[in-house]
């Protein structure tokens, strides 16, 4: 039974991301309404937010070109998620350095909203962790992060947490708490 939910989920693109991480995908058109609940994040982080968006068509139309756009202009105005983006998407391969001393300081800003509930900043940290992007690789930190993220409604965090449940990383392996992730994703 859950093999079969499982590959059903897998064909209708459930489980797109499941083998490797989704980049910091987390506002989706369900997920808009946390983004606005939060009234601290600024007009610069939102648009670093639907850079991300635009990046990978989480609700929204794929458009590399309007995202780069809107994580220079983040980035230019010193937005910790516009560093986040611009140290991933576009120095990351080309000045790995850069980018690890970029992550590391957008990590120091990022991390007190994270500790105040913001779910797209827990989302971020959990990435960060999980992918060893200014820090050490560190699976169950990246699971608690991610864990607080799903509490808040953040579809990208749970299947990124499917994924740690699918291959017992940072967490003990359970595909029936995958399973019912992916499906709280959907």
């Amino acid at each position: 039974m859950i093999k079969n939910l499982h590959n059903k989920l897998f064909c209708a693109g459930v489980t797109l991301f499941i083998g490797s991480i989704t980049p910091l995908g987390v506002l989706s058109i369900q997920a808009q309404a946390h983004q606005d609940q939060h009234l601290k994040t600024s007009t610069v982080d939102k648009e670093a937010m639907l850079a991300h968006q635009l990046m990978v068509g989480e609700g929204v139309k794929i458009d590399q070109q309007k995202a780069f756009a809107l994580i220079q202009t983040s980035y230019k105005h010193d937005s910790p998620y516009g560093k986040y983006l611009y140290s991933r998407y576009l120095i990351g391969k080309k000045e790995p350095e850069r980018a690890k001393k970029m992550m590391a300081d957008a990590l120091t800003k990022i991390l007190p909203s994270a500790q105040a509930g913001d779910p797209f900043a827990q989302y971020t940290i959990g990435v960060i962790h999980h992918l060893g992007l200014g820090v050490q690789p560190n699976m169950q930190q990246a699971a608690e992060w991610y864990t607080k993220a799903v509490e808040n409604n953040v579809p990208s965090a749970m299947n990124n947490l499917a994924g740690l449940y699918l291959r017992g990383e940072g967490v003990e392996k359970d595909v029936k708490k995958e399973v019912q992730l992916l499906m709280r994703a959907a």
